[in-house]
């Protein structure tokens, strides 16, 4: 038993939550941040950093996974369905995503190194599942990361003591956020696909 397995159980589960998700196709996406969720959610709970490892190493029967993975996925999709908003026109989609725009995107990755980047994200992602937030964790530290240093306007390398000071108010956002109601992910969907997923689990294609 290893991650594959855990991945493969994942999709299945998905598919029984909801039948009209192409996962393979216009809804990709979904399946991407929920395997996205489900690996950092695991390295949390076993506080390591290599899924692969910690399956292997938990010695879980196929059922004992299989339990796991389903209960994990309705919560995963209970959450979507609360934090994710669908978006339909470009325009709309620059309102909601405006401050995630400019060179501040990569402003963090030219000032810090990889490892302290790295660090950043986890801590961030550490306080979202804390906070019982079990979906978009990764796209979320991302975004907060480039808000952080957009705000900041930092010019030139940071030092140590700068560093933990946006560790410290990253986590400070991170815990607001999972304070909030609604949705906080906005999803510019396939024009060509466009579905309304509905909370009684009905679809409507348009």
């Amino acid at each position: 038993m290893d991650y594959t397995d855990l991945r493969t159980m994942l999709l299945d589960r998905l598919v029984e939550l909801e039948p009209n998700l192409h996962l393979s196709g216009p809804d990709r996406g979904v399946y991407k941040l929920a395997d996205e969720d489900l690996r950092n959610y695991i390295c949390w709970l076993h506080n390591g950093d290599n899924e692969y490892d910690i399956v292997a190493g938990a010695g879980l029967s196929e059922e004992e996974a299989k339990e796991f993975v389903n209960m994990w996925t309705g919560q995963w999709w209970k959450k979507y369905k609360q934090r994710t908003k669908l978006v339909l026109t470009d325009n709309e989609f620059q309102k909601f995503t405006n401050t995630m725009k400019g060179s501040s995107s990569l402003k963090a990755e030219y000032l810090l190194s990889q490892e302290t980047l790295n660090e950043m994200r986890r801590e961030i992602i550490r306080v979202l599942l804390n906070s019982g937030e079990i979906c978009g964790t990764e796209v979320v530290a991302n975004n907060l990361i480039i808000k952080e240093f957009r705000d900041r306007d930092f010019k030139k390398e940071l030092k140590v003591e700068e560093v933990v000071n946006v560790i410290v108010s990253l986590k400070r956002r991170a815990q607001q956020l999972a304070q909030t109601t609604g949705a906080f992910i906005f999803i510019l969907p396939d024009k060509s696909k466009i579905r309304e997923f509905r909370n009684d689990g009905e679809v409507n294609a348009k």
